[in-house]
C-alpha cells in the first residue's frame, strides 16, 4: 500500500520535491498523533512545515535522515532493496526516494494518523484525509 505524489515548487530558483505516502510499517504502533517528515531539505523548509502542522493540527515529527540509513537498503542480489526492513521503515522508504532524485525534498509518513479507530479533534473515525490541510497551508506560505 504505497499511495505516492511529487509535487515540485518553484522558490527562488530552486526545486523541492515532496513524497507524501501512506506505507504500513511500524510507524502507526508509535504515532498515531503526527505526521512523520524527514529529507534532505534545508532545515528552513522543515521548520516552515512543521509551522504548517501547527496552523492546521497535523504537526510534523521530524525523524533523523541520515546516510547511515542507507545501509539497510542494500542488497546482495540487486542495486538495491525498495524496503529496508521493519527498523527505520519510514526513514529507509524516504531513502529509497532520495536515491532517485537530486533535488532537496521532504518525504512525508501518514502511516500512523491515516485511518483511526476512533474521533479524535476534527479527525473522524476512519480515512482522515491528513496531510491534505497541512500541504495546501505549506504551499500557500511558500515563500
Amino acid at each position: 500500500m504505497y499511495h505516492l505524489f511529487f509535487l515540485t515548487t518553484t522558490v527562488l530558483g530552486s526545486r523541492m520535491y515532496l513524497s507524501y505516502n501512506e506505507s504500513r510499517f511500524r510507524l502507526e504502533e508509535l504515532c498515531e498523533c503526527a505526521i512523520v517528515g524527514m529529507g534532505n531539505a534545508p532545515k528552513e523548509r522543515m521548520l516552515a512545515l512543521q509551522e504548517s502542522g501547527y496552523r492546521t493540527h497535523e504537526r510534523v515529527v521530524e525523524f533523523p535522515f541520515w546516510d547511515e540509513y542507507k545501509d539497510l537498503l542494500k542488497s546482495p542480489i540487486a542495486d538495491m532493496k525498495n524496503i529496508g526492513g521493519a527498523e527505520a521503515g519510514a526513514i529507509t522508504a524516504g531513502k529509497f526516494l532520495e536515491h532517485f532524485t537530486d533535488y532537496p525534498y521532504i518525504h512525508l509518513d501518514i502511516a500512523g494518523p491515516a485511518f483511526l479507530k476512533s474521533r479524535a479533534g476534527y479527525q473522524v473515525e476512519g480515512g482522515t484525509g491528513i496531510g491534505v490541510r497541512l500541504l495546501f497551508d505549506f504551499i500557500n506560505n511558500l515563500k
